[in-house]
Order: C-alpha cells, then sequence, then structure tokens
C-alpha cells in the first residue's frame, strides 16, 4: 500500500505536467513597454499596455474590439440568413393555392418561344413588372383572359423571384381567391380548432409586401349568390384592398371589366383598380388541355 506522501507526491505531479500542458498552449505573450491610445475605440482608457503576442505587439482592448466585431457579424450574417429562411417559407407555407404544381413556377420555366405571340408579349411585360417592383414602385398588376392561358404560373414566377432576390427583406403570398374565402368561412365552424380567425388572415394579406389574388370572381360562382355570400366576399376583398392601398397586389381573373362591376361594388373595385397595369391574355390556348390523338 502506498503512503500517504507518496500519493501526494504522485497528484503534485499530475497537477504540475496538467499545467504545464495547459501553458503550453496558450498563445505566448508578454507586456510591453509600449501603450495604446486609441481615442476611438478606448477613449476613456489611457496609456493601455501593449502586449506582445507571438512577435505582434497588439493592445488588448483594440484586439478585443476587433474580435467583437467579428462575432458581430457573423450573427448579423446568420440573422439574414435567417430571414431569407422565413422569407421562403412564408410563400411556401402559408400560400393558398389549389394547383400544387405552381409552388415552383418560374419565369425560366414558362415556355414561350415565338416574339410575336402573346403568350411571349406577355411574358416580357411580367418580367418588366417584376423589375419595376424592384424598384420599389408600387402599382396593382391585373392580368385578365382565358383560363389555362398562363396568369397564374406567371404570377406565382413573379413573387418566387421576388422572394428570393429579396433576400428575406421581402415578404410575398399567392392566394386563390376562393380556397381563401373557404379558409376563412371554416374559421367560423363550431368545430374549428385551430389558431386562425378571419381578421388574422386578413392581416397577413395587409402586411406581406407583395401579394397575388389569383382567380378572382371564381369565389363568387363557387358560392350560393345569396346576399349573405356577397356581404362576406365584399367585406374580406374590400378589407385587405383598403390595406393595400400603399402596396403592389397582383390580380388575375378569367372575368372581362363588365363582369367584374357586375359581381362587385365600386367602392371595392376603385381600390383594386386604382394605379394599376393590365396585361390582357385573347389569343392564348388553354395550356392545360391536350388533345388526345388516337
Amino acid at each position: 500500500m502506498q503512503k500517504i506522501g507518496d500519493v501526494l507526491q504522485e497528484i503534485a505531479k499530475i497537477n504540475m505536467q496538467r499545467d504545464s500542458e495547459i501553458k503550453s498552449n496558450r498563445p505566448a505573450f508578454e507586456l510591453t513597454d509600449d501603450v495604446c491610445n486609441n481615442n476611438e475605440i478606448h477613449p476613456l482608457k489611457k496609456n493601455v499596455k501593449m502586449m506582445l503576442l507571438d512577435g505582434k505587439k497588439i493592445c488588448p482592448l483594440c484586439e478585443k474590439h476587433k474580435q467583437d466585431l467579428i462575432l458581430q457579424k457573423t450573427i448579423e450574417k446568420n440573422i439574414e440568413q435567417s430571414k431569407l429562411n422565413r422569407s421562403k417559407n412564408l410563400l411556401s407555407d402559408l400560400s393558398i393555392l389549389s394547383d400544387e404544381t405552381l409552388r415552383n413556377a418560374s419565369f425560366e420555366s414558362f415556355i414561350a418561344d415565338d416574339p410575336a405571340a402573346e403568350i411571349y408579349i406577355n411574358k416580357q411585360k411580367m418580367i418588366k413588372v417584376y423589375k419595376a417592383y424592384r424598384k420599389n414602385e408600387i402599382f396593382n398588376t391585373w392580368l385578365f383572359g382565358r383560363p389555362g392561358a398562363g396568369k397564374s404560373h406567371l404570377s406565382m414566377a413573379l413573387m418566387n423571384n421576388l422572394s428570393i432576390k429579396g433576400e428575406g427583406k421581402v415578404s410575398c403570398l399567392f392566394v386563390k381567391v376562393d380556397k381563401l374565402m373557404s379558409t376563412i368561412r371554416d374559421t367560423f365552424k363550431n368545430d374549428y380548432a385551430g389558431s386562425e380567425s378571419e381578421a388574422s388572415i386578413i392581416q397577413r394579406l395587409i402586411d406581406t409586401d407583395y401579394l397575388v389574388l389569383d382567380d378572382l370572381g371564381a369565389e363568387s360562382g363557387s358560392m350560393n349568390r345569396n346576399s349573405q355570400a356577397s356581404d362576406f366576399i365584399h367585406r374580406v376583398l374590400y378589407a385587405v384592398a383598403d390595406g393595400r392601398q400603399h402596396k403592389s397586389t397582383v390580380i388575375t381573373t378569367n372575368l372581362v371589366s363588365s363582369e367584374l362591376k357586375v359581381i362587385y361594388d365600386d367602392k371595392l373595385l376603385s381600390r383594386l383598380l386604382a394605379t394599376n397595369l393590365t396585361i390582357e391574355f385573347t389569343k392564348t390556348q388553354d395550356a392545360r388541355i391536350k388533345t388526345k390523338k388516337l
């Protein structure tokens, strides 16, 4: 059995070895006779003794400030990346769609090769809309015309580009109007267990930087044409339009102007049509209809 004295000596050796290893891993530094008086970084600390660290003279306060800046930039970069991820997720997770194939719509995937064709011209117009929105120009964009002409695709392509190029600083939503109305009406049910309400959904549409109201008019055909449904539709759409008077909104519809005036009151249309650009699809065929040859 070892004596207590021998045990204590062994412990002392281990401690000395550990301390020696710690010291050997530390950067070699020593105080110098030089001092630092950097009035920008430490105006209240005068004559700070400089250290010699690995053969280089440094001021400990200036060095700490430098390391703090590096850490701050790293944190800011992580925050910006987080904002970008949230922006992408907002468009992906909170948009109300009926056609899931639209999620990845892009200008590149919108095939329009003939420069003389209406579909090609309208694609170029939407690219110009994108560039104008990127310059923070504010106006509503209306896409009128036939079903299946590509209005929804181009609108979602616009949102995807704004969301990605905005690098987390721009929020976008794409909302199918009839699905929007159904989603809000679900919150009225007695067994509704979600956290959303009519007010919270409308506020989300108001707050987003860029909004697509897709297939305006379809919601009136899909609901009972009674005064209650009409009042409800007008209430929701007017609240959104009124709240977005100083923001850009994209509206797609299969209806013409005269048909819109029959369905919606002048007050609502005045809000939606204020400062607008119109793109019409009158000649483009329905790209969703495929004729099978036997």
